[in-house]
């Protein structure tokens, strides 16, 4: 078992958060271990090159990983068990994942009344980010042929059921399926088959506090899980690495604006396709990255291209979209990396591994939030 982290961010504190501020910052000091886990790539798991592992934020960084031997494959067990804890002088938009403060002057009660949003005082804690999975290597790699391997990661962001009893202050967190896929792998050629990362928005923009939905989402980051089936190719020019990808994946548009997304209320699958399923084509996605050694881990330049259709509209007609797309990331030194991705429609993100990310938030509103992360 390895500590993982414990971390805040804070601005105009009272005293008594000012304490808990400084206290949190020692554990942050006294147990750094954290800040390469989030900076390096993983050199834990099994000695066999080319075995499948987990990544980041579910990858544990401890060695040796939690792994036995069932019959002809190896099962590796990984996760984080993540506890974030939420403390503002205001109302919140998004609970569990806290994004910015709400703009509405007044807060509406249970009761009827209404408060100030400076009297309004949110305290979270919650357990749903925490990340599950487990990954199928091999026992011993076949000297010719194709190397299967398996992987699937889930968490416990999934609905909240709401019945008459809600008000006994139930918690029934439903796990959440994140990846669940195959893959083949022969000589510089992968085949993978299932639930992952698209493939032109390889990187994963998380902090702490925004596992489940990652930090960039809401200002325009290219990221999601859809079903899909991708081609890699590895090729190799001395210390330098070449990765070509090209996939195709479920034409999941849903555009709240075209009128696509499920009914409120429903708890099942809308009662007909949207208008991605409708176009009769998926989406077409592939990408380019290189890598070469760099401060014991590796950079990595991507650029990325996607294609796809949606059929809208009262007279049908096809609506392309497209996007081209760009990713990075630059090891600085051992325990400083920074990370990006961007394209015409979204904004540049820049994450430093070793940075205390601050959620956007009004300097009159301030906050504390409070971190803990354990890993297997």
């Amino acid at each position: 078992m390895s500590i993982g982290a414990t971390r805040l961010c804070v601005s105009k504190l009272s005293t008594a958060r000012t304490v808990l501020f400084t206290l949190v910052l020692v554990a942050c000091v006294t147990i750094p271990n954290w800040l390469k886990a989030q900076a390096g790539q993983s050199t834990t798991g099994s000695s066999q090159p080319g075995d499948l592992r987990p990544t980041y934020p579910g990858e544990p960084f401890n060695n040796p990983p939690v792994e036995t031997t069932v019959g002809p494959v190896k099962l590796r067990l990984y996760g984080t068990i993540l506890l974030n804890l939420s403390f503002s002088d205001s109302p919140e938009v998004g609970e569990d994942v806290p994004i910015w403060p709400s703009p509405a002057p007044t807060v509406t009660l249970a009761n009827g009344t209404s408060k100030t949003a400076s009297s309004i005082h949110d305290t979270i804690f919650t357990l749903r980010q925490s990340v599950l999975g487990f990954v199928l290597n091999p026992a011993n790699a076949p000297a010719n042929g194709w190397t299967p391997s398996a992987e699937v990661e889930f968490d416990f962001f999934g609905n909240t059921p709401i019945d008459a009893d809600l008000s006994e202050d139930r918690v029934l967190n439903q796990p959440r399926l994140r990846k669940a896929f195959f893959r083949l792998r022969k000589g510089n050629f992968d085949l993978v088959a299932g639930q992952d990362n698209i493939v032109i928005s390889p990187l994963d923009p998380v902090s702490l506090s925004h596992v489940a939905i990652p930090l960039g989402y809401s200002a325009g980051d290219l990221f999601g899980w859809l079903p899909q089936v991708r081609v890699d190719y590895n090729h190799s020019f001395g210390k330098t690495g070449a990765l070509f990808q090209f996939g195709v994946l479920r034409p999941a548009f849903g555009d709240p604006r075209l009128g696509d997304q499920p009914t409120a209320g429903l708890t099942l699958q809308q009662a007909s396709p949207g208008f991605g399923e409708r176009s009769g084509q998926p989406f077409y996605q592939a990408r380019l990255a290189l890598s070469h050694p760099m401060q014991n881990s590796a950079a990595i330049i991507g650029v990325g291209a996607h294609y796809g259709e949606e059929l809208v509209g009262g007279t049908p007609q096809n609506v392309n979209s497209w996007a081209v797309t760009m990713d990075f990331r630059i090891p600085v030194l051992s325990r400083l990396v920074f990370r990006g991705e961007a394209s015409p429609a979204a904004t540049l993100f820049l994450l430093v591994a070793a940075s205390c990310r601050v959620s956007p938030r009004s300097p009159q509103r301030p906050a504390i939030l409070v971190q803990g992360r354990r890993s297997l």
